[in-house]
């Protein structure tokens, strides 16, 4: 691995006003935060419709599986398209791709026309622009600032994400609940529309390694890197534990607002924005602090695990909600450590493929998530299937507070 910025809280890592003084990173923050919060609104809207047309949260699983599946068989097409391919260029493709698609959706839902099959196939399409844009995405952002402020792009990178996490899905409830569904899938394609046009303005600050040197990019060469490399490996295992324990959030949440809390199943953009609001805590949180030791990771996935726990037993609403924001913390508290530590160790020409590898990780467990989560809950009730789901990332637990790797703390939890 090549020579990186200093880690987080080691205070050489530039700095966020430094970071946001690049008027390309500035303005990238602003389309995509855009953007991420319009992909919120789709979500919700085509959960909420595919559950009001066949009130099957089995089926709802099935849409997340469409949407996420081209992760798992695309994953190592898209890394290598990051690392071979102008990034920025390539998010201009997947961006207009995306817009055209939801519009049509727009259009469809507006007419009565959006039937359960029409939704699957258009998140089959988002969910394949969407598998050759995060690797670009996530690349990216190393070069739009110089070497001393990636830190602190990468700690604003990941807030800009759970912003949109928590205001997204509120407002996409609030939009479905006054306009209709079809006006959700109309601001998704309009922010896509937005993020592309920023992408057109911004020029990187230099070019990815592969790039320049005209090297062909080889998946293999990074999974091999990365299987010797244990405590990477661990980082790649924990994110896909956490990101299967947390599909109940999504999936079941129309079955948790209607049948659990009684509630009209717009319930779930605010069941959705409380997770996301913890995840906003937990990105500030995270920024200011070196890279988690495995046993400060193990501790805070122990803590998602309480939460998710809490979130499924308690007949509170309020309750439920307060344990979702505790949930939405823990999750960023792990993931966003993780991928900075893989961003801040990784060379720049092969971070593409590594930000596929981890896209595989942390998007391609949600699929099965997904499935097995609905029909869980179909078989039995939601309760049991978010317990369920949750033993993944009790297995993380027990991984990380053995792997003995606590000397490499930066910070202590």
């Amino acid at each position: 691995m090549a020579d990186r910025p200093a880690p987080w809280g080691s205070g050489t890592g530039g700095s966020i006003r430094g970071a946001l003084s690049q008027r390309g990173f500035a303005a990238y923050m602003v389309g995509n935060t855009l953007s991420s919060s319009g992909t919120w609104f789709q979500n919700i809207a085509q959960t909420l419709l595919v559950y009001r047309l066949t009130n099957s949260v089995f089926l709802v699983g099935v849409v997340n599986l469409a949407q996420f599946a081209s992760v798992l068989f695309l994953g190592p097409a898209a890394g290598v398209a990051a690392d071979r391919y102008d990034r920025r260029r390539l998010l201009l493709v997947t961006q207009l791709v995306s817009a055209s698609m939801t519009g049509v959706m727009a259009l469809l839902a507006s007419t009565g026309h959006a039937t359960v099959p029409v939704v699957i196939g258009a998140a089959l399409v988002v969910g394949l622009a969407q598998t050759f844009s995060v690797p670009a995405m996530l690349s990216l952002v190393p070069q739009l600032v110089p070497a001393e402020h990636l830190n602190a792009a990468v700690a604003l990178n990941i807030v800009t994400f759970n912003v949109a996490r928590a205001i997204g899905p509120v407002l996409g409830a609030v939009v479905v609940s006054v306009f209709g569904i079809s006006a959700a899938f109309a601001v998704n394609s309009l922010s896509f529309l937005v993020l592309a046009a920023v992408l057109a303005t911004i020029r990187p600050v230099h070019s990815a390694a592969a790039l320049s040197t005209g090297v062909r990019p080889r998946l293999r060469d990074t999974a091999r890197s990365l299987r010797a490399s244990p405590p990477m490996a661990r980082l790649f295992i924990t994110a896909t534990c956490v990101s299967i324990t947390i599909d109940p959030v999504t999936t079941l949440s129309p079955a948790f607002a209607t049948e659990i809390f009684g509630r009209a199943d717009t319930l779930v953009g605010w069941m959705v924005g409380a997770f996301g609001f913890g995840a906003v805590i937990a990105g500030l949180w995270v920024s200011g602090r070196g890279w988690a030791s495995d046993r400060a990771l193990g501790a805070r996935t122990a803590l998602l695990v309480a939460a998710m726990l809490v979130f499924a037993l308690v007949p509170n609403l309020a309750l439920a909600l307060l344990a979702l924001v505790v949930a939405g913390f823990g999750f960023i508290a792990v993931s966003a450590s993780a991928l900075a530590q893989v961003q801040g160790e990784s060379d720049d020409g092969e971070l593409g493929r590594l930000m596929a590898l981890w896209a595989m990780a942390f998007m391609g467990a949600r699929p099965v998530a997904s499935v097995l989560d609905g029909a869980l809950a179909t078989a039995t009730d939601v309760r049991f299937a978010t317990i369920v789901l949750s033993l993944p990332a009790v297995g993380a637990v027990v991984m990380l507070r053995r792997s003995g790797s606590d000397a490499a703390a930066m910070e202590p939890v």
